[in-house]
Protein backbone atom coordinates (compact mmCIF):
# COMPACT_ATOMS: atom_id res chain seq x y z
CA UNK A 1 0.00 0.00 0.00
CA UNK A 2 1.47 3.33 -1.30
CA UNK A 3 2.23 5.73 1.50
CA UNK A 4 -0.50 8.27 0.44
CA UNK A 5 -2.94 6.03 1.02
CA UNK A 6 -1.66 5.07 4.63
CA UNK A 7 -1.15 8.94 5.32
CA UNK A 8 -5.18 9.26 4.39
CA UNK A 9 -6.49 6.30 6.03
CA UNK A 10 -4.37 7.29 8.96
CA UNK A 11 -5.78 10.93 8.75
CA UNK A 12 -9.16 9.58 8.65
CA UNK A 13 -8.74 7.21 11.98
CA UNK A 14 -7.79 10.21 14.19
CA UNK A 15 -10.50 12.15 12.46
CA UNK A 16 -13.09 9.35 13.63
CA UNK A 17 -11.23 9.39 16.91
CA UNK A 18 -11.67 12.95 17.37
CA UNK A 19 -15.29 13.59 16.06
CA UNK A 20 -15.87 10.76 18.81
CA UNK A 21 -13.95 12.51 21.54
CA UNK A 22 -15.47 15.55 20.35
CA UNK A 23 -19.08 14.65 20.63
CA UNK A 24 -18.57 13.59 23.91
CA UNK A 25 -16.50 16.28 25.22
CA UNK A 26 -19.39 18.78 23.79
CA UNK A 27 -22.38 16.73 25.73
CA UNK A 28 -20.94 17.89 29.08
CA UNK A 29 -20.44 21.63 30.13
CA UNK A 30 -18.15 24.04 28.94
CA UNK A 31 -16.72 24.78 32.32
CA UNK A 32 -15.75 21.33 33.04
CA UNK A 33 -14.95 19.87 29.31
CA UNK A 34 -12.94 22.75 27.82
CA UNK A 35 -10.06 21.01 27.55
CA UNK A 36 -11.06 18.18 26.02
CA UNK A 37 -13.30 20.06 23.40
CA UNK A 38 -9.78 21.95 22.24
CA UNK A 39 -8.38 18.81 22.07
CA UNK A 40 -10.76 16.95 20.01
CA UNK A 41 -10.54 20.25 17.62
CA UNK A 42 -6.80 20.39 17.62
CA UNK A 43 -6.68 16.47 16.31
CA UNK A 44 -9.59 16.94 13.59
CA UNK A 45 -7.50 20.15 12.21
CA UNK A 46 -4.30 18.34 12.27
CA UNK A 47 -6.10 14.91 10.27
CA UNK A 48 -7.99 17.29 8.49
CA UNK A 49 -4.51 19.02 6.84
CA UNK A 50 -2.31 15.57 6.74
CA UNK A 51 -5.12 14.56 4.53
CA UNK A 52 -5.21 17.81 2.75
CA UNK A 53 -0.85 17.21 2.46
CA UNK A 54 -1.23 13.86 1.25
CA UNK A 55 -4.04 14.39 -1.53
CA UNK A 56 -1.74 17.39 -2.61
CA UNK A 57 1.52 14.61 -4.03
CA UNK A 58 1.88 13.15 -6.66
CA UNK A 59 2.85 9.57 -7.39
CA UNK A 60 6.55 10.34 -7.73
CA UNK A 61 6.08 12.55 -5.01
CA UNK A 62 4.50 9.50 -3.19
CA UNK A 63 6.86 7.06 -4.05
CA UNK A 64 9.96 8.93 -2.82
CA UNK A 65 8.09 9.55 0.55
CA UNK A 66 7.22 6.06 1.28
CA UNK A 67 10.26 4.97 2.11
CA UNK A 68 10.99 8.21 4.70
CA UNK A 69 7.70 8.23 6.28
CA UNK A 70 7.07 3.84 6.56
CA UNK A 71 9.03 4.16 9.64
CA UNK A 72 7.20 6.89 10.58
CA UNK A 73 3.74 5.93 10.08
CA UNK A 74 4.69 2.24 11.98
CA UNK A 75 5.55 4.39 15.10
CA UNK A 76 2.22 6.66 14.46
CA UNK A 77 0.26 2.99 14.24
CA UNK A 78 2.10 1.17 16.78
CA UNK A 79 1.04 4.55 19.06
CA UNK A 80 -2.22 4.70 18.32
CA UNK A 81 -3.09 0.87 18.77
CA UNK A 82 -1.04 1.46 22.24
CA UNK A 83 -3.32 4.13 23.20
CA UNK A 84 -6.76 2.83 22.10
CA UNK A 85 -4.91 -0.34 23.97
CA UNK A 86 -4.86 1.67 27.00
CA UNK A 87 -8.07 3.25 26.79
CA UNK A 88 -9.62 -0.83 27.01
CA UNK A 89 -7.19 -1.61 29.69
CA UNK A 90 -8.15 1.43 31.86
CA UNK A 91 -11.89 -0.06 31.90
CA UNK A 92 -10.56 -3.45 33.82
CA UNK A 93 -7.39 -2.69 35.48
CA UNK A 94 -6.60 0.03 37.67
CA UNK A 95 -5.51 3.59 37.09
CA UNK A 96 -2.02 2.81 37.93
CA UNK A 97 -1.67 0.18 36.30
CA UNK A 98 -3.13 1.08 32.87
CA UNK A 99 -1.22 3.96 32.98
CA UNK A 100 2.48 2.29 33.72
CA UNK A 101 1.75 -0.54 30.94
CA UNK A 102 1.18 2.07 28.08
CA UNK A 103 4.20 4.03 29.22
CA UNK A 104 6.53 0.64 29.16
CA UNK A 105 4.76 -0.24 26.01
CA UNK A 106 5.06 3.00 24.56
CA UNK A 107 8.89 3.71 25.22
CA UNK A 108 9.56 -0.03 23.76
CA UNK A 109 7.32 0.25 20.60
CA UNK A 110 9.17 3.76 20.16
CA UNK A 111 12.82 2.07 20.73
CA UNK A 112 13.75 2.25 23.95
CA UNK A 113 15.77 -1.07 24.85
CA UNK A 114 17.26 -0.14 28.24
CA UNK A 115 14.90 -1.55 31.20
CA UNK A 116 15.93 0.65 33.58
CA UNK A 117 15.39 3.62 31.67
CA UNK A 118 12.02 2.21 30.98
CA UNK A 119 10.89 1.23 34.61
CA UNK A 120 12.78 4.68 36.02
CA UNK A 121 10.43 6.78 33.59
CA UNK A 122 7.41 5.13 33.60
CA UNK A 123 7.75 4.98 37.52
CA UNK A 124 8.40 8.77 38.04
CA UNK A 125 5.87 9.59 35.68
CA UNK A 126 3.24 7.47 37.73
CA UNK A 127 4.10 9.54 40.90
CA UNK A 128 4.30 12.11 39.15
CA UNK A 129 0.96 11.97 37.99
CA UNK A 130 -0.77 10.17 41.15
CA UNK A 131 0.85 13.67 42.72
CA UNK A 132 -0.49 16.06 40.44
CA UNK A 133 -3.99 14.69 40.02
CA UNK A 134 -4.88 12.78 43.48
CA UNK A 135 -3.24 14.69 46.01
CA UNK A 136 -2.77 18.20 44.99
CA UNK A 137 -5.36 18.41 42.63
CA UNK A 138 -8.05 15.65 44.39
CA UNK A 139 -9.31 14.64 41.79
CA UNK A 140 -11.33 10.74 41.75
CA UNK A 141 -9.57 8.17 40.58
CA UNK A 142 -10.85 6.06 38.29
CA UNK A 143 -12.01 2.68 39.16
CA UNK A 144 -11.30 -0.75 37.15
CA UNK A 145 -13.56 -3.50 36.92
CA UNK A 146 -10.71 -6.06 38.46
CA UNK A 147 -9.20 -3.75 40.65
Amino acid sequence: MPALNRNIIFSVLVLLVSVTAGSVAFAYPADSSWFPRVLSVFLALMAIVLMISSRGTTNAEGASLAHGQASQLNYAALVFVAAVSYAIAIQFFSFEIANFLFLVAAMYLLGQRNPIVIAGVATVTMLLVKFLFFVLLDVSRPQGLLF
